[in-house]
C-alpha cells in the first residue's frame, strides 16, 4: 500500500495529524467516493453545501452546467488526475486523498486524509521537521489551488459553498451567460475568498471567471477565461485559462485507473508519458 510508505515517525506523524486531517476534511469534500454518487441526481450535493441560503436559480444553472459537463458520476468515477499547470506537474488519486506535487526539483507527497508526507529536495529527503511541516503545508497550499483552478465547476456544491445568481452578461464571446457567485463559510485554506462564474445559456459550460481575494472586494484580483474543452473519462474540462500565457494552459492531462507506485512515489521528477 502506497499509505504506508508516507507515514511519518511518531513525533512528526501527531505534529502534523491535527492540521492536515483537518486542512483535508474542510477544503477537500467532493473528491474520492464521497456521498452523492450513484443518488440519480446530476448534481447532488456534498454534506454541508448551503441549499437554504443558496438561490433556487443558481443551483439550476449549476445543475444544467453539471449535465454539460458529463454528470457528477463522471467526476466520482475518476480516481487517478494528472496534469501540468503553472510550471507545476501534478497527480492526485481522489480515491485514496493522495497527491503528488512537482515543482522544479523538489517533489512532496501528501498523505492528506492520513496526516503524513515526504518531501524530496534533489532526490533526498527532507528530515527535519520543522521543514518538512513548513513544506508540506505549501504542498498543501498547492493542492488545494491546482485543484480548484481545474476543477472548480465540479466543487460548486462542496461543504461551506452558497450560491448566489447575480446577472445574465456577455460571456468573452459576446454571448449571453448566466453569472453564479460562489461563497465560502469557514472551509478550506481562503475561506474569505469569492469567485463569480460566466456559465453560457447555450452550452451551459463555464466560459470565464473572476477571483476576489476577499469578500469585501469589489472588483476581482483577476479574470480568466475557461475554454478549449477536452473530454476525459465523460468528464468535460477546459485546458485554457489565457490564450496569451502559456503557463496558464493546463498540459499533461490524463485521467486514467492505475499509476505504477514506483511513480507516484518517486523521489525524482517523472517521465510523463509514463502516465498512460
Amino acid at each position: 500500500m502506497i499509505h504506508s510508505e508516507l507515514r511519518l515517525k511518531p513525533a512528526r506523524l501527531l505534529q502534523l495529524l491535527s492540521v492536515f486531517t483537518f486542512l483535508f476534511l474542510a477544503g477537500c469534500s467532493g473528491g474520492g467516493s464521497s456521498s452523492g454518487s450513484g443518488s440519480g441526481e446530476v448534481y447532488p450535493a456534498q454534506p454541508g453545501f448551503n441549499e437554504k441560503g443558496s438561490d433556487k436559480k443558481a443551483i439550476e444553472v449549476a445543475d444544467k452546467m453539471m449535465e454539460a459537463m458529463g454528470g457528477y458520476d463522471a467526476w466520482q468515477n475518476s480516481r487517478y488526475i494528472a496534469w501540468t499547470f503553472f510550471g507545476q506537474y501534478n497527480i492526485w488519486d481522489k480515491k485514496e486523498s493522495l497527491f503528488r506535487h512537482e515543482k522544479g526539483k523538489t517533489v512532496s507527497i501528501l498523505a492528506m486524509s492520513k496526516g503524513g508526507g515526504r518531501v524530496f529536495d534533489n532526490g533526498v529527503e527532507e528530515t527535519d521537521t520543522v521543514l518538512l511541516y513548513n513544506k508540506l503545508s505549501t504542498a498543501y497550499t498547492h493542492f488545494v489551488s491546482n485543484t480548484y483552478f481545474l476543477f472548480m465547476p465540479y466543487k460548486m456544491k462542496d461543504q461551506g459553498v452558497t450560491l448566489k445568481y447575480r446577472f445574465e452578461a456577455k460571456g468573452p464571446d459576446g454571448k449571453p451567460a448566466d453569472v453564479v457567485r460562489l461563497t465560502f463559510d469557514r472551509v478550506g485554506v481562503s475561506p474569505d475568498n469569492m469567485h463569480d462564474v460566466w456559465i453560457d445559456k447555450e452550452t451551459h459550460l463555464p466560459v470565464l471567471w473572476a477571483f476576489y481575494g476577499s469578500k469585501e472586494d469589489k472588483d476581482p484580483a483577476f479574470i480568466r477565461k475557461w475554454a478549449d474543452y477536452k473530454e476525459f473519462n465523460g468528464m468535460k474540462l477546459a485546458l485554457n485559462r489565457d490564450s496569451q500565457m502559456d503557463t496558464l494552459r493546463i498540459s499533461h492531462l490524463k485521467v486514467v485507473e492505475t499509476v505504477p507506485k514506483d511513480l507516484f512515489l518517486s523521489p525524482t521528477p517523472i517521465d510523463k508519458s509514463k502516465i498512460k
